[in-house]
Order: C-alpha cells, then structure tokens, then sequence
C-alpha cells in the first residue's frame, strides 16, 4: 500500500473513434479546478479523423502528450498510456464522457484524508442518449455513503452498485502495475477484473458526489463487445486464488456468480447462446447450481428471456 500526502496525477484518454466527443472530453480535464500533472491521449488506431481532430486543438498544448498506435484494444490503449505516466497515480476517462470541474479536486482530498489510499472512485451521472439526440441525465451515489469514506465490504456493495468505473476512478500506478494492468484483448469487463484484482490488495475510497458523467448510445466500439464472454469470469481461477490469500473467498465468489449471471442474460438476450454456455464452462466447478441454472435459461426461447429481461424478471 502506498501512502503520499500530495501525489502527482497522470489523466490516460485511450481514444478510438470518437471524434464527435473527444475535445469535449479532454476539455472537461483542463477545465479542472485542480489539473493533474499531465494528460496522456492515446489514440488506438481510430479510423475516422479522432486523431486529427485532437492535434489540431491539442498538438501545442504543454500538458496533453497525443500518442498513436495501431490498434490492441481499450485494454491495451490504457495500459500503453499508464506506461508513459509520470504520477504516482493514473485517473482514467474515456473520450466520450466528461469530468465536472471538482472530480480531481475532489480526488485529492480523499488521497489526503486516506494517504494510505490507493484507489478513489465517486458517484456520477448516466446521460442516455437516444434518437435524435435526446438525452436523459440522472444521478447514481450510492446513499448509504454520506461523506467520503473507504468501502471495506466492496464486493458487497458492488453487486448492486457502481462504486468503480473507468471514467471517475483514480488507482496507484504501482498497484495498478503490480497487478499486470488491464487484460489485453479482452473486449467485456477489462475494467471490472482489474477493480476486482486491486481491492483484493486495498479498500477503495469513494466520493459520494456525481463528478463524471458517464455517455450511453451505440458506436463501433460498443457493438463490438457482442457475444464476447466476461473476463473476470474466464480468469476465475486466478482471481480465487487471489481471494483466498486476501481471506475474502466467501464475498468474491458470491459477486462473481452474479456478474456471471447477469452478463449471461445479456447473451443469451443477444441471441448468443452459445457463449453463454462456454462462459458457465468457467464457473462450474465454484458453483454447479449457477452452472445449471445457465442451461436451463438457455433452454427458455429466445423471445421469453427477452421479454423477462424487459420486464426486470432477469
């Protein structure tokens, strides 16, 4: 654990076709009433005009460093960046949402009041947008949380509740690190893994105020998440071995049988049943009830589990 009263923070962008919000994004970062020690763009490959857009605005500013390269993933976008950070710790948005001005301040606080912290997140807000550019904003904080305090039973509060998120959450560089950073290649859940590893190794703190806010529509890089299985889950085995030398089996495996099952409701609602079978393969041996349950739902037909799942039965 890592413990710095006035830590140097590091902003990473991973940047991939999203020339329609990434200005606005970096923007919201130097809009900031406490801005970090740099702000580290990488574009991922993109294939419309996201990288030119950002160095005609950004190509001279001394605090936005713009990289580019081929294309690896959000995964592995987020990691090249943490790669060329000089903070002792790395607070991540992707570059279709925004910060409100006091997220970094805010940050800071809470590393000053926890020195032994090493990952704050905070409450934000949903913007969904729909057709024809409707939005619909509202605000997630968990109420149970007055002030800003660890959460020493995450696993707990995390099956219902977002505490992290990669866009209102800043990690220990070192730990972030120790941990191997995000999983390459993984295109569901890279960020939920990684917050699984670290608050096996450190409590979080969390800010319970709305100072991100978090953008919903569909583009390319979310379609192509379909049919993909759940990384924490294919990692199982490796995260209960971790869970075990942190004395937290119990609690870790009872939020992984529910990410299990939800995430296996959003395939089979795909139409991806398949994967939702070879993902229960996974889980089997930690909880045969969850794997027959799986089956059996992939036995429902296609427009039932649909139906359940709009409804809010499943």
């Amino acid at each position: 654990m890592i413990c710095r009263e006035n830590a140097l923070i590091s902003v990473v962008i991973p940047l991939f076709n999203k020339s329609y919000s990434a200005l606005n994004c970096i923007d919201s970062v130097l809009s900031q009433k406490k801005l970090p020690c740099e702000v580290i763009v990488v574009d991922d490959g993109s294939t419309d005009d996201s990288l030119s857009v950002v160095r005609s605005k950004y190509s001279n500013s001394q605090l936005v460093s713009i990289f580019s390269k081929s294309n690896g993933g959000v995964s592995s976008a987020r990691n090249f960046g943490v790669s060329k950070a000089k903070g002792d710790f790395v607070a991540f948005l992707d570059a279709d949402d925004q910060w409100d001005p006091e997220f970094l301040l805010e940050v800071e606080s809470a590393l000053q009041r926890f020195p032994c912290a090493a990952i704050v997140g905070a409450g934000h807000y949903i913007n969904i947008i729909g057709e024809g550019g409707r939005c619909n904003r509202y605000s997630k904080i968990l109420s149970q949380f007055k002030s800003t305090s660890p959460v020493e039973n995450y696993f707990d509060v995390a099956k219902n509740a977002s505490v992290l998120n990669s866009s209102k959450v800043c990690v220990s560089k070192k730990l972030l690190e120790s941990v191997g950073g995000f999983p390459e290649g993984a295109c569901v859940g890279e960020d939920i893994y990684v917050w699984t590893r670290l608050c096996l190794e450190s409590d979080p703190v969390y800010i319970p105020k709305s100072l991100a806010t978090i953008n919903v529509q569909e583009d390319d890089s979310r379609n192509a998440r379909g049919g993909k299985m759940f990384i924490a889950i294919q990692k199982i085995d490796e995260i209960m071995l971790c869970a075990e030398a942190a004395g937290k089996s119990k609690e870790v495996l009872s939020y992984l049988k529910l990410l299990h099952l939800k995430h296996s409701v959003l395939l089979l609602v795909g139409g991806y049943k398949k994967s939702a079978i070879a993902q229960a393969e996974f889980i089997k041996c930690y909880s045969f009830r969850y794997y027959v349950i799986t089956r059996l739902l992939a036995m429902v037909p296609f427009n039932i589990i649909k139906y359940l799942k709009g409804i809010g039965r499943l």
